[in-house]
C-alpha cells in the first residue's frame, strides 16, 4: 500500500473533523443562543452566518462518509487506517465524551434548580457541548507529533 495515500486520508480525516467540529459548534451555538437577542438584523445575521456554518458542517460530514466508503473498497487502505491505536483512541475520546455529557447533565439539573434558565436550553446546551467533546477529544487524542 502507497504511504502517501495512507497519510493524505488520515490527515484528511482529521481535518475534515475539524472542519465538522468548527462548523457544528457554530452552527449550533448559534441556533442556541439566537433566541435571547432582541434585535431583528442581528438575528438574520446570525442565521445566515449560522446557515454557512451548518453547509461547512456538512460538506465535511460528506467528505468523512466519502473516506469511509473509499476505506471500505480497499481493504489494505482501511486496515491501514482503522489501526488498533485509533479504535482505541476512539474508545478513549467516546469514554471522555460521555463523562463530559454527565458533567453536564448534572451542572445542567443545578442551574435549573437555581436560575430561571429554561429546560429547553439546557437540554440543547447539554447536547452541543456533548458533541463537540467528543469531536474535540478524538482530534486531540489523535494528533500525531
Amino acid at each position: 500500500m502507497n504511504t502517501n495515500l495512507i497519510e493524505k486520508y488520515d490527515r484528511s480525516r482529521i481535518n475534515l473533523l475539524i472542519g465538522a467540529a468548527i462548523g457544528w459548534g457554530i452552527y449550533y451555538g448559534i441556533f442556541i443562543f439566537r433566541d435571547q437577542i432582541s434585535n431583528e438584523m442581528i438575528k438574520g445575521t446570525l442565521g445566515l452566518i449560522g446557515l454557512f456554518a451548518f453547509v461547512f458542517f456538512l460538506y465535511s460530514l460528506f467528505r468523512i462518509l466519502r473516506i469511509k466508503r473509499i476505506m471500505k473498497r480497499n481493504p489494505e487502505l482501511k486496515s491501514a487506517l482503522e489501526n488498533e491505536w485509533v479504535i482505541q483512541t476512539r474508545k478513549k475520546a467516546y469514554a471522555i465524551g460521555y463523562w463530559v455529557m454527565m458533567i453536564s447533565v448534572m451542572t445542567g439539573l443545578n442551574l435549573v434548580l437555581f436560575t430561571n434558565i429554561s429546560p429547553k436550553m439546557i437540554l440543547e446546551l447539554i447536547l452541543f457541548v456533548g458533541v463537540l467533546s467528543l469531536m474535540i477529544t478524538f482530534i486531540v487524542l489523535n494528533k500525531r507529533d
